[in-house]
C-alpha cells in the first residue's frame, strides 16, 4: 500500500508529490482485511509524521491517491531452495535441505528417512533420492496433487503442514500407514 500526497515547502516555495509505503503482506482467506488496512494506515501515518518532524519544511496540502498492489502468492512455487519462515526455524524441528535442483520434496523425504553422514542440511550427507525413492512418473518440482501417487509408489505416508499465516489450503491425509 502506498499513499501519495501533494506537499508544499514554504522555505523553497516548491510543490512536490511525496509518497509513503508499507511492505508486502500475505493475505489469506482468514486475513481480517479491516485489521490489515488499519495496520497499513498506521505505518503510513507514522512515516508521514517522521517525515514532517525531521525539519523537512514540507507541509501536506492534500492526499492524491492510495495505491494498493496485489500479487498472486504461491507458497508451493518451484524453487531449488526456499528459506523457511523464522517461526519454523526457531523451533529447530525441521531440516531444510539446500539442494540445487527442483527436487526439494524428494530431498526432504530422504532427510526424514536417513540419518545424515555429515552436515544435516547438505545433500551430500544423504543417499541420492533417486537411489532410495521411486519417483517414476512424478514431475519435479512436485505439486500437492502428486503426493498421493508418491505415497503409493513408496509405501509411506506424507503429512503436509502449513502455517495459517502463509498457506491457504492443506492436504488431508486419509490413509495413515
Amino acid at each position: 500500500m502506498e499513499l501519495f500526497g501533494y506537499y508544499y515547502n514554504p522555505t523553497t516555495n516548491n510543490h512536490d508529490v511525496k509518497s509513503f509505503n508499507t511492505s508486502f503482506k500475505v493475505v489469506c482467506k482468514s486475513t481480517e482485511m479491516k485489521d490489515l488496512v488499519e495496520e497499513f494506515l498506521m505505518i503510513i501515518d507514522n512515516k508521514a509524521d517522521v517525515f514532517a518532524e525531521k525539519d523537512s519544511g514540507w507541509i501536506l496540502l492534500n492526499f492524491l491517491y492510495l495505491e494498493i498492489n496485489i500479487n498472486k502468492f504461491n507458497p508451493m512455487r518451484a524453487s531449488s531452495f526456499v528459506e523457511l519462515p523464522s517461526e519454523i526455524v526457531r523451533r529447530q524441528a525441521i531440516v531444510n535441505i539446500r539442494n540445487n535442483d527442483d527436487c526439494c520434496f524428494a530431498w526432504s523425504i530422504v532427510a526424514a528417512l536417513y540419518p545424515p553422514t555429515g552436515v544435516d542440511f547438505v545433500t551430500s550427507s544423504y543417499p541420492h533420492y533417486s537411489t532410495v525413492l521411486n519417483t517414476a512418473g512424478i514431475d519435479f518440482p512436485m505439486s500437492l496433487k502428486d503426493i498421493k501417487k508418491f505415497e503409493i509408489q513408496n509405501n509411506i505416508s506424507i503429512n503436509v503442514y502449513g502455517l495459517e499465516k502463509y498457506f491457504i489450503k492443506f492436504l488431508i491425509v486419509k490413509n495413515m500407514k
